[in-house]
């Protein structure tokens, strides 16, 4: 899966879906997609707060709305994943310690199970994409 794919599908047809399995590129894609968004957006916000009077209600906004609107979509992923691992979803509850977080990543990198598991079909193998979905 490449990087537009990986974006479109967590951005629109798996927004708040919790079901199913997502593969290593999704999500590291969809990490990568979250990281430069921020990567443009705290440094427009710096120059807001300092160019406007006033502007650092507006610059933290803008932080909150940017949050806001990918926190549902990288829970959702992040789930997916741990499903992919064959995992359950409630395991994200792990990341709030920091010896859960790094297990969590690791469960992260390493490959899905191999062929259908609890969760649902492989998702290498069983090229499900939807057709509404312009590529």
């Amino acid at each position: 899966m490449d990087f537009k794919t990986a974006v479109r599908l967590c951005l629109t047809v798996n927004y708040m879906n919790f079901k199913g399995r997502a593969t290593r590129s999704e999500y590291w894609f969809f990490v990568l997609f979250m990281g430069l968004i921020y990567l443009v957006a705290i440094p427009l916000v710096e120059w807001i707060s300092i160019i406007i009077p006033g502007g650092l209600i507006l610059a933290n906004i803008i932080i909150f709305c940017a949050s806001l609107a990918l926190v549902l979509p990288s829970v959702a992923v992040q789930v997916r994943r741990l499903h992919d691992t064959d995992w359950s979803g409630w395991w994200i509850l792990a990341s709030l310690i920091l010896i859960g977080a790094i297990f969590i990543f690791i469960l992260d990198c390493l490959p899905g199970t191999v062929g259908p598991n609890r969760f649902g079909p492989d998702p290498l193998t069983a090229r499900q994409l939807p057709e509404d979905i312009k590529y």
